[in-house]
């Protein structure tokens, strides 16, 4: 599987000079992320916020990859149970 081309701003939001930006917006999304079950913040902010973090702080980077691990785990043994469906592009 190729990887798709990442959106220019995502790219120039990777510099390091715009670390000042990518800190705060990723704390903001973790808290955000803590009030899940509010409309328009969800517990999808909590990884989001922990990948854009994982740019500048190895722990979040090591968080950001367990919780992916996990989620994966997570989908296959849901797969394997017949309660989760394969996406089509896969």
């Amino acid at each position: 599987m190729t990887e798709r081309p990442r959106p220019p701003w995502l790219e120039k939001l990777r510099d390091p000079h715009w670390r000042w930006l990518r800190v705060p917006l990723g704390a903001t999304l973790i808290v955000g992320g803590i009030f899940g079950i509010l409309p328009l913040v969800g517990f999808w902010m909590i990884p989001v916020g922990l990948s854009v973090l994982a740019l500048d702080f190895p722990a979040a980077e090591r968080a950001s990859d367990w919780i992916r691990r996990k989620s994966r785990g997570a989908a296959g043994w849901l797969r394997r149970r017949g309660l989760l469906r394969r996406d089509k592009s896969e």
